[in-house]
């Protein structure tokens, strides 16, 4: 298991307290992209899963937020298994 894959498994088991730049690395490294809008939310977009908004910031992601990135990311790896 990769670095990557040990982080999601850490994001899905407590979704508390991460940072923008965590999660958004762990989107881009399943291969998600970043859309930037005019204000701090940002959209993250994969062809094969719901996008997901994270607000971008000084603090912490909510873990709502956190949960649908990591659904997101299931839904992205549904047919490569």
């Amino acid at each position: 298991m990769g670095r990557r894959d040990k982080t999601l498994a850490a994001m899905e088991a407590n979704p508390s307290g991460w940072r923008y730049d965590e999660v958004a690395s762990v989107l881009r490294g399943f291969g998600f992209e970043e859309r930037k809008g005019a204000t701090s939310h940002r959209q993250w977009k994969h062809p094969k899963a719901d996008a997901v908004t994270l607000i971008a910031g000084s603090g912490k992601v909510a873990s709502y937020q956190v949960r649908q990135a990591v659904e997101a990311i299931r839904q992205s790896q549904e047919d490569d298994e």
